[in-house]
């Protein structure tokens, strides 16, 4: 018996159905013990991300709130260097003693089905979907795409034995990539408290007093117009972080950047050769300092103080430059370097081992979801 006649074509709305997010007050976020989930919870290629969920102290109707395990989609997109229009992000367990609202520029998924919401959620990031998304979308600066369109999708779905193969696999991936994450999340915590030990909490009476201009200097990034980027394996990084890929390279890794106008307050280690876009300031020159203590360094400064802007957040090389500090030894800090540079290499070992999973489970998915690779148990 062949795949056409053991599948069977089914339209997504069959499945599932969609609707709007609630219309939040912005005075309330920010506080509250409620969580409400924005367009940041959505990513091209992670499950959730944790950025996108702010504490919110508003009331809302229970229709609006959602649990561990349900779906949402990204109802828009504001740049293709991060395609997330339609794509699905899955509430993790981590929230099960929370109350979670979705809110504007989020679809809620309902599932009126038998399939279940893990296989689903492979199916929303294939590529046959992805291309329907692509080809409804509507906008040119924002691109959005409506209720219907994503109900409109048609697919192919197999058994429910071979749906639950399908997932068995690809969420074993995942959580192989989760696992990665995770311990170089606390690796990277390590490195921090050895630094707030050393440099924070015991700093040793004697150190010289000064300025952190006396440790490294900060320097406007370059521009970089989108018209003008071909993609290459050189991260772009903008005031959020990482904004895409570029075949050239403006500063040589490894470096630190900070969000110089936009977004302020986030600071960034980049292990490899980047090109760092004017939005974002990034260490011209180490003194005193070095990569790893400077990362750390900036981490411990409340940066937000520092704006400078009304309209757009704004921080001014400048005024972090004129800020008092102490200097440590040079010799502390190479040795503080030394000790954590060690896990850093760990931090990117995992990081090269979540490309290649990645890169398996991306090249898997539309094989499985297709039926040209057929799993069975």
């Amino acid at each position: 018996m062949d795949k056409m006649s053991e599948w069977k074509e089914i339209k997504l709305g069959e499945v599932i159905s969609i609707k709007g997010g609630f219309s939040y007050k912005g005075n309330h976020i920010g506080k509250g013990s409620s969580l409400l989930l924005g367009m940041g919870c959505v990513s091209f290629n992670q499950k959730f991300l944790y950025s996108g969920a702010r504490a919110y102290s508003g009331e809302c109707g229970e229709s609006y709130y959602v649990k561990p395990g349900d779906l949402v989609l990204a109802t828009r997109q504001q740049s293709d260097n991060l395609p997330i229009l339609g794509l699905p992000a899955i509430i993790p367990n981590e929230f099960k003693e929370k109350r979670i609202i979705v809110g504007t520029n989020l679809y809620m998924v309902k599932n009126n089905s038998e399939i279940d919401n893990k296989f689903l959620f492979w199916l929303l990031k294939s590529s046959d979907y992805g291309n329907h998304i692509s080809a409804c979308a509507k906008g040119t600066t924002v691109r959005m795409i409506t209720k219907d369109a994503v109900e409109s999708f048609k697919f192919l779905c197999p058994s429910k034995q071979e749906r639950d193969n399908i997932s068995d696999i690809l969420w074993s991936i995942e959580n192989k990539i989760d696992l990665l994450q995770r311990q170089n999340k606390t690796l990277e915590q390590l490195a921090e408290t050895l630094f707030r030990q050393w440099f924070v909490e015991d700093a040793e009476e004697g150190w010289e007093a000064g300025k952190v201009l006396d440790l490294f200097v900060l320097q406007r990034g370059h521009d970089l117009p989108s018209q003008n980027r071909t993609q290459g394996k050189y991260p772009i990084m903008s005031s959020g972080g990482v904004n895409g890929f570029h075949d050239e390279y403006k500063v040589k890794g490894p470096g630190v950047t900070t969000g110089r106008s936009g977004v302020i307050g986030n600071v960034f280690y980049i292990t490899h050769n980047f090109w760092p876009l004017n939005t974002s300031l990034f260490i011209k020159e180490y003194k005193i300092g070095s990569p790893l203590f400077s990362y750390f360094f900036l981490k411990t400064l409340d940066l937000k103080t520092l704006n400078g802007g009304s309209a757009v957040p704004t921080l001014n090389r400048n005024d972090v430059h004129d800020l008092d500090t102490i200097l440590p030894p040079k010799k502390v800090v190479e040795k503080f370097e030394l000790i954590v540079s060690d896990y850093f290499k760990k931090i990117e070992l995992n990081k090269e081992q979540i490309s290649s999973l990645t890169r398996l489970r991306d090249a898997l998915l539309p094989k499985l979801m297709s039926g040209e690779v057929r799993v069975k148990k």
